[in-house]
């Protein structure tokens, strides 16, 4: 056989140079995202988010925060002024009566339940009665005053026919002074008038005390300068110092009041 038609020998595989591996090495190091930060694209959010949450907290602290204090304020004047105050519109006619010689027309106001439980029990008190009409208008009225002796503080009293004791009103209208008296009897107010006047339709009673250290009244101012310190105080204990800083810009006008005030009473 011819020598051609061999097989050839195997011959070792071509050898395929890459270069140096270690010269193209990727070396570095790698850093790991924080987990306290929130990847996202712009690397300024985090940034501008709580910006506009400070932002918002101010004008809660400027705007929102004195307008709540203000309602809670004024609603607890008018619980002071409800507990102070006893009114009625709506007046009874009731028969002529004979006072100081002469015949007076004679009307009846219902007070509350608890009227005659309190009347002429504070240190200052005031029982005023209006008669309001389009052509003629007067007032009447006696106080109590504890600071000068207590007592219904009129012009003196009057006995009727019966022997019923009546009060000398303070009254004035359109005419000068008029004679106009008064007499409490339980929750019932009686009126007694000229005949020439137009009947009452209005009577209001109001009272307080002075040495009163705490009630509604005193709450309703008290609660604004107390609103400033903890407002500050709360926004930056809570990192909210937006909130702060507003309640700051409207609370030193109300701490500069608060302490001119007390300085006056103090003073007074």
């Amino acid at each position: 056989m011819d020598d051609t038609d061999a097989m050839p020998e195997s011959l070792p595989s071509p050898k395929l140079l890459i270069g140096n591996s270690t010269k193209n090495e990727i070396s570095g190091t790698v850093v790991q995202p924080s987990s306290n930060i929130t990847p996202n694209a712009w690397g300024s959010a985090p940034i501008e988010e709580k910006s506009r949450s400070q932002l918002v907290w101010f004008v809660v602290g400027l705007i929102l925060f004195p307008i709540a204090v203000g309602i809670i304020s004024t609603s607890l004047a008018f619980m002071s002024n409800l507990q102070n105050e006893d009114e009625n519109y709506e007046p009874q006619k009731r028969e002529d009566i004979q006072l100081g010689g002469e015949t007076l027309s004679l009307n009846e106001f219902t007070m509350s339940s608890n009227f005659e439980n309190y009347y002429g029990s504070h240190e200052y008190w005031d029982l005023n009665i209006e008669s309001t009409s389009d052509n003629e208008n007067w007032y009447a009225g006696i106080h109590g005053d504890m600071n000068e002796g207590g007592g219904d503080f009129g012009f003196g009293t009057e006995l009727d026919d019966s022997g019923s004791t009546w009060t000398i009103t303070n009254a004035y209208g359109g005419e000068g002074n008029l004679t106009v008296y008064l007499q409490v009897e339980g929750n019932t107010i009686r009126v007694a008038s000229p005949q020439n006047l137009n009947d009452p339709n209005y009577v209001n009673y109001y009272s307080y005390d002075d040495n009163s250290i705490f009630d509604l009244e005193s709450a309703s101012l008290i609660i604004w300068p107390v609103s400033v310190i903890l407002g500050v105080v709360w926004g930056f204990a809570t990192d909210r110092r937006g909130f702060s800083f507003g309640v700051m810009i409207w609370g030193s006008v109300v701490l500069l009041w608060s302490a001119l005030i007390l300085a006056l009473m103090l003073l007074w």
